[in-house]
């Protein structure tokens, strides 16, 4: 399996980290194998993490309870609605938290 990129997503875009850092993910069973690479954020990255959160702020607040349950359940979804793509996060997961395959199928799922 091909190691992967995981980019930082800020205020609603995928991206890498401003100052395009990585950081390597390894497999715990096998400290030498690579699974993949994930964006270090950097101070900029947060501070813009956190104006996006306190800009989005007001209209989340607002929402009732039974609304941002339905977003979150949206997201959800979303996210579970690709069952390829499910499979992948589930062998990635193993591969860098040492877990069994069984255990990140209950995970991505959920």
């Amino acid at each position: 399996m091909e190691p992967v990129t995981t980019d930082l997503f800020i205020n609603g875009v995928a991206g890498p980290a401003a100052g395009g850092a990585t950081y390597q993910l390894v497999n715990p069973a096998r400290p030498s194998e690579v699974v993949g690479h994930a964006a270090a954020a950097s101070r900029d990255d947060v501070d813009a993490v956190m104006w996006a959160a306190h800009d989005a702020f007001p209209a989340w607040s607002s929402l009732s309870m039974a609304e941002r349950a339905a977003h979150l359940r949206h997201v959800a979804e979303h996210l579970n609605a690709d069952a390829e793509e499910t499979a992948a996060r589930a062998r990635l997961l193993t591969r860098e938290h040492g877990k069994t395959l069984f255990e990140t199928n209950i995970e991505v799922t959920r």
